[in-house]
């Protein structure tokens, strides 16, 4: 209901005169909250007498029942102002938006149940995944059996047991729905005024990357009750799925569109020296975000390669995996420039050639080399220039050949920053002679 109604404000121009108002952007979005569900609202409310007397018939504490309620308007409001974001940034995707948005929830909330169903460990970094879902809380407090609950006493934070407790873990989930509410608020206030804006500034980017990767290694950094080369493993794995679909979230959200970057550029051409390039490049909401992809991609991966470093799991190889994160590093700044480069095309669907471009280069190559039938246990050293490196790296490849795979990777970024260069350049100049030319031509008429 909430993308709908977003939807047919853009649709009919009525959200520009919204945009106009002098209320402030939260007194805005509040009213939709409340306003465009209200039937659901009050359907609810219905339900709340039923609710106190079925609860309290199956001698369920009041208190238990209150922070069930708490639980559910919480997680309502995190993803009620996820559905704002993606309203407000659709760029007219239309009628299937809202049944995308609807989907992918039900889909989540689904996934986390089995999850739970399946008596999943909570002593993983998976475990802060299903906080995200109130499916897991419910059935925390009001579960009849010992068992769930017993499991969820190994939940560690940084070594601090979260789980040791009804306390400490409803108000863990608590705080981990405010924080993420808070980062999408943000958003919400820096895109309903401005659509063209990026969602997140680029300091924001750097903000929210460290804050996900503070929250995140606190799972991994836990005791758990065994912890072996398999767990690992399996935590690593999780960590650099996590980290992808961050970091290319990223790359969508903060690289520029062809206009911003010929602003940009011819800004640049005529510029003092007070603001220098890099600053630009770090900070500038117009540049071209590869260096700030690459700073979020230090921020990211710094905690894990000092994880790696310091783990004492035997039966690992470290230096494999350490050459494994190298090429995610420098696929991921591969995928930015290119993506940059594929915006600056004076195509009208640039975002989608450009987002269809990197599913293909992520798809296709192992797609590729399976039917083919080079395997990685066969043909380690095709797979390191493939976009699945990590699966050559497991089959005894020498440190050359990893050595000159990354050389290689190194000199494909090199080049498409290179010709990212050189076409911002001609956009400068071409625009900056334009302007020039405007400006002459109208200095003449007045004469």
């Amino acid at each position: 209901m909430l993308i709908s109604d977003i939807c047919k404000e853009e649709r009919r121009a009525t959200l520009n005169f919204i945009r106009l108002s002098p209320r402030s952007e939260v007194n805005i979005l509040t009213g939709k909250l409340l306003g465009v569900p209200i039937l659901l609202y009050l359907a609810a409310v219905l339900t709340v007498p039923l609710q106190l007397w079925s609860g309290l018939s199956a001698e369920i504490p009041l208190a238990k029942i209150l922070i069930f309620w708490v639980i559910v308007v919480a997680s309502c409001l995190l993803f009620y102002s996820a559905a704002l974001v993606c309203s407000l940034i659709s760029g007219g995707v239309g009628g299937f938006l809202p049944w995308l948005g609807s989907g992918a929830v039900f889909l989540f909330l689904m996934l986390m149940l089995s999850l739970t169903v399946n008596w999943t460990s909570v002593d993983e970094p998976s475990a802060w995944l299903r906080l995200f879902s109130p499916l897991d809380s419910i059935i925390y407090l009001f579960s009849s059996s010992e068992g769930y609950g017993e499991e969820w006493l190994y939940l560690r934070w940084y070594y601090l047991p979260v789980g040791a407790s009804t306390v400490s873990l409803i108000g863990f989930t608590l705080l981990n729905y405010a924080l993420w509410t808070y980062w999408i608020g943000q958003s919400l206030k820096r895109c309903f005024r401005n659509p063209n804006a990026t969602i997140l500034s680029k300091g924001q980017s750097y903000l929210l990357v460290a804050c996900l990767e503070l929250v995140i290694l606190g799972f991994v950094l836990q005791e758990p009750r065994t912890f072996d080369s398999y767990d690992f493993q399996t935590n690593l794995t999780f960590l650099s799925i996590l980290n992808l679909a961050v970091l290319l979230v990223l790359i969508a959200l903060l690289s520029p569109q062809r206009q911003a970057l010929q602003d940009w550029a011819r800004y640049k051409q005529l510029k003092t020296r007070h603001q220098t390039l890099v600053q630009d490049l770090v900070w500038g909401e117009k540049s071209p975000a590869v260096v700030a992809i690459a700073i979020n991609l230090a921020i990211a991966t710094t905690p894990i390669v000092l994880w790696i470093l310091l783990q004492s799991v035997n039966n690992i190889d470290k230096t494999r995996i350490l050459f494994g994160v190298a090429f995610f590093a420098s696929w991921i700044l591969i995928y930015a420039s290119i993506v940059q480069l594929m915006l600056m095309m004076k195509t009208p669907k640039r975002s989608l050639w450009a987002a269809g471009t990197i599913g293909s280069i992520i798809c296709l190559p192992p797609i590729i080399l399976e039917v083919l039938g080079i395997f990685p246990d066969e043909n380690p050293t095709v797979w390191l220039f493939s976009t699945l490196p990590w699966l050559g790296l497991e089959h005894g490849v020498t440190p050359i050949t990893v050595f000159i795979a990354l050389l290689g990777e190194g000199i494909v970024l090199v080049l498409l920053n290179l010709r990212l260069t050189r076409q911002l350049q001609q956009a400068g100049k071409s625009a900056t002679k334009a302007l020039s030319e405007f400006k002459e031509q109208g200095v003449g008429n007045r004469q």
